[in-house]
């Protein structure tokens, strides 16, 4: 039974690292996280296919699981992991030089490290003051988790919020209890605390990722509508002047009989008189002013002295 939850763990770490790593490169183009998602993943196989072949402490997969183990416990879950949060908390963007130059370090720090695991903490020196290191640079990482969480838990991801505050609590009980404090219980290759370490390790792949995705679909949001999303005040735009429904409406232009077109502006209420017609005024002073009426059928007649002119019907008194 023991062993049945031991590969489960496993497995669920596998798949959380490889899967979820991949999803951090591809739709987020964060490489620092992506990429340790996938060195816990490998670190997982190791220990996995270690085990199916009889878990020998002279195997080369024995020291290749301690290599990952320092790579990931001095600068991976660490340093790198913080790096890569910053990409949401802080708007930080790594170039692909310090990428490399990270993880070159996290390789230095491995390989270096590697060689102090299983050294005997009570008589002193250095593997001592690694195992501490190790727990001195875990809790400094969940003094950031915390902020993160708090990050969180402000943005209105409450859920995200409180499965990071416990799965970070979860992962330093188990920095803490890995050098300093085996279970009493276990037995001697510590498969109980190991199933332990394994979930704890998944599930903080998991939870992360998802915490993740959430700050970063918040900033997007907040980017796109900064006014609502940050609590500015709303200020609306100028108002739009009004447009003109039709062409601009021209004075009435119309003519007397006999005189050529005018506007109503400069009609004067007299009609040009034909030759020798004495000037004949249309209106009386007081309606000059008035609205311009259309010309109507004209009447001719015949003046005494036998000239002949034309008015509009309604010239006629």
């Amino acid at each position: 039974m023991k062993e049945a939850l031991f590969l489960l763990a496993d497995l669920w770490m596998i798949f959380v690292g490889y899967f979820y790593g991949w999803k951090l490169i591809r739709r987020y183009g964060n490489y620092l996280l992506g990429l340790e998602w996938m060195v816990v993943a490998t670190s997982g196989s190791n220990f996995l296919l270690w085990s199916l072949l009889g878990g020998d402490s002279g195997s080369v997969l024995y020291d290749v699981a301690y290599f990952f183990d320092a790579f990931s416990r001095s600068v991976g879950i660490t340093f790198i992991l913080i790096m890569g949060l910053m990409k949401v908390t802080h708007r930080y963007k790594p170039s692909v030089g310090v990428d490399v130059g990270v993880f070159g370090v996290a390789i230095v720090a491995g390989l270096f490290l590697r060689k102090f695991h299983g050294a005997d903490l009570h008589t002193g020196g250095i593997a001592f003051w690694v195992a501490v290191f190790y727990v001195v640079a875990n809790l400094l990482t969940t003094v950031f988790l915390g902020y993160f969480t708090k990050r969180l838990w402000d943005a209105g991801a409450r859920w995200p919020a409180g499965w990071t505050g416990l799965v970070t609590a979860a992962g330093t009980t188990i920095a803490i209890t890995y050098d300093f404090f085996p279970l009493p219980f276990d037995d001697g290759i510590r498969t109980i605390f190991y199933t332990a370490a394994l979930a704890t390790w998944g599930t903080q792949g998991f939870v992360y990722f998802r915490a993740y995705r959430a700050l970063h679909d918040r900033n997007a949001a907040s980017d796109a509508n900064p006014a609502r999303t940050t609590g500015a005040p709303y200020e609306p735009g100028p108002t739009p002047s009004r447009r003109s429904v039709g062409p601009s409406p021209s004075r009435t232009r119309w003519s007397c009989p006999g005189a050529g077109p005018s506007s109503h502006a400069g009609t004067t209420g007299l009609r040009r008189p034909s030759a020798g017609i004495p000037e004949v005024p249309l209106f009386p002073s007081h309606m000059r002013n008035a609205a311009p009426v259309l010309s109507r059928p004209e009447r001719r007649w015949t003046s005494p002295g036998g000239t002949s002119a034309s008015l509009a019907a309604a010239d006629i008194p």
